[in-house]
């Protein structure tokens, strides 16, 4: 491969990469959950939050 086409490959890689995280960001998580307070899966403090959970309610904006 060219230097052009090593170029292309990590800027397409990046791209893919961002895209998967913007997709990830998207589904919610613990600290945007509209039922957190009463939850009995979330984590304790120091713990990971969640992502993608399925008992994930979106908080809605007005």
């Amino acid at each position: 491969m060219s230097r052009l086409d090593d170029a292309i490959s990590n800027v397409a890689y990046i791209l893919d990469t961002l895209i998967a995280y913007r997709n990830i960001a998207q589904t919610g998580s613990c600290n945007n959950c509209k039922k957190r307070k009463d939850c009995e899966y979330l984590p304790q403090v120091g713990e990971q939050v969640r992502i993608n959970c399925p008992f994930y309610k979106k908080e809605e904006t007005t």
